[in-house]
C-alpha cells in the first residue's frame, strides 16, 4: 500500500531492499572496481554533457 509522509515522500509496506548478492557475486566473478558514489557521479557528469543539461 502507498502512503503519502508528511515530507511529500512516498512510503510502501514494504522494508529497504537488502539482498545478499555475494552468491552471484562469485558465480558471475564480478567485483566492481568503482565505488558507487563515484560512478554515480560520473554518470551524471555523462548525462549532462550528453544531454547537454546545465
Amino acid at each position: 500500500m502507498w502512503r503519502l509522509a508528511a515530507s511529500g515522500a512516498i512510503q510502501t509496506d514494504r522494508s529497504p531492499n537488502r539482498t545478499d548478492i555475494s552468491e552471484t557475486r562469485q558465480a558471475l566473478d564480478y567485483a566492481p572496481a568503482t565505488p558507487i558514489d563515484v560512478g554515480v557521479g560520473r554518470f551524471v557528469d555523462w548525462y549532462r554533457a550528453f544531454y547537454r543539461v546545465p
